[in-house]
């Protein structure tokens, strides 16, 4: 049995591939332990880890705001800035906890968690870097993508923020006695084990990535209890599924729009607009093909589902994927766009830009999927290609064997 400590940043998007993992890697018979903030603790105790609590001083919402904004040094410089000060205020909390304990043997860490890449560097132990979403190499690159939109006015104080950025995370790095490296090293770094959530044919350049970089697909874990939704009732006609995700859903009047696109239709839409709209906000009276829940079993629609609209987050744009579901994507963050992108470059759907939604233009994006033959068949093959990735299984067989194989060498 060997013991690793899985470190992320508390967000549902990051945190979701990775229960996958450690379920996997605990039914196998291996022991891990969790860092995370306290409202993760039933979904990561649920898995079999251990759960380790700390209060995080990151801005999530502040973090999914900058995301979406078109204001690029702004949005790399803050990200940067609270990374960087949430590592400062765990890395003391986390080697205080471990202090006396047996050493890992290995450690799994998401991109933006910082502290996780240091931590394996200064106990020595191999780290496994997990990336939820697009992996960058030198044909592929996020800075790139991030400074697309900054101004030239803009570029020479950007060079000085991201100056200071490095000047603090090579005093970081100092303290704790571990290589320096630049704060854009951040989204380019790559370890020995790479996992990356999504199948190569779906990655930008995948054909460019070298070995270190493991395409296992998406690691899905359902994650909600389906006993109160009618799932019964999306067999009697096609379904259409709406959802905008966790961070970018508080649009009601875009479900509005919705509403009067697709009432009175022979869909059988199910809607889901998060916790911050209030059903009343919709209208007094819902149509009677409508199903509107704050939150519903996306696992279970989707397999029910022929068309899903969708802000083009990647954990749901991977699920459809899974279940051979055509997409219309509404993107909200840059990296959204990409994915949108993406969808058309490989017919796997439409993508509609937010100023262009309307009820018209989404009736003309669904009735265009439903009958043009090449999207369904284009999304059945993107289907086969992320069942045979492997998923789960295929992360847990990597890091089993990179562990192993790193164990007998330092025999």
């Amino acid at each position: 049995m060997s013991t690793y400590l899985c470190f992320n940043i508390p967000q549902q998007g990051n945190v979701n591939p990775t229960l996958a993992i450690v379920q996997g890697l605990i039914t196998r018979g291996e022991q891990v332990t969790y860092y995370l903030t306290d409202e993760f603790r039933r979904p990561i105790e649920a898995t079999g880890a251990t759960f380790r609590s700390y209060i995080s001083s990151l801005d999530i919402h502040r973090l999914a705001q900058l995301t979406g904004a078109q204001n690029s040094s702004e949005r790399s410089v803050v990200i940067g800035e609270q990374i960087l000060k949430e590592c400062r205020l765990l890395l003391p909390q986390i080697l205080d906890t471990l202090a006396g304990n047996q050493q890992p043997d290995g450690i799994i860490y998401t991109q933006t968690a910082l502290w996780g890449r240091m931590l394996a560097q200064i106990l020595h132990v191999p780290a496994i870097l997990v990336h939820p979403t697009y992996a960058f190499n030198d044909y592929f690159q996020f800075f790139s993508i991030m400074h697309q939109s900054v101004p030239l006015t803009d570029a020479d104080e950007m060079g000085a923020q991201l100056s200071a950025l490095n000047a603090q995370l090579h005093e970081l790095c100092a303290a704790y006695q571990v290589p320096a490296f630049e704060f854009k090293d951040l989204f380019t770094h790559v370890e020995p084990l790479t996992l990356v959530m999504l199948p190569r044919a779906f990655q930008y350049a995948g054909e460019t990535f070298d070995a270190r970089f493991n395409f296992v697909g998406p690691c899905i874990l359902p994650r909600y209890n389906a006993h109160d939704f009618p799932l019964e009732y999306l067999r009697k006609q096609p379904t259409l599924y709406i959802a905008l995700g966790t961070s970018f859903n508080e649009l009601p009047d875009f479900y509005r729009t919705c509403l009067q696109a697709f009432a009175s239709t022979p869909w059988q839409v199910v809607m889901a607009i998060g916790q911050h709209v209030a059903l009343t906000e919709l209208g007094t009276t819902l149509p009677e093909n409508f199903i509107v829940h704050p939150q519903v079993p996306q696992l279970d629609v989707l397999a029910r589902s022929s068309i899903f609209i969708s802000q083009g987050g990647m954990n749901s744009t991977m699920e459809a994927l899974s279940y051979g579901v055509p997409l219309i994507v509404i993107p909200q963050t840059q990296e959204q766009a990409l994915t949108a992108r993406r969808i058309v470059e490989l017919e796997l759907g439409v993508a509609l830009e937010p100023a262009q939604v309307t009820a018209t233009s989404l009736q003309e994006a669904v009735n265009y999927i439903a009958h043009q033959p090449s999207i369904r068949l284009h999304t059945r093959q993107m289907q086969r290609t992320i069942a045979e990735t492997g998923g789960v299984h295929a992360a847990v067989d990597a890091i089993l064997q990179y562990l192993h194989t790193r164990q007998i060498s330092d025999i």
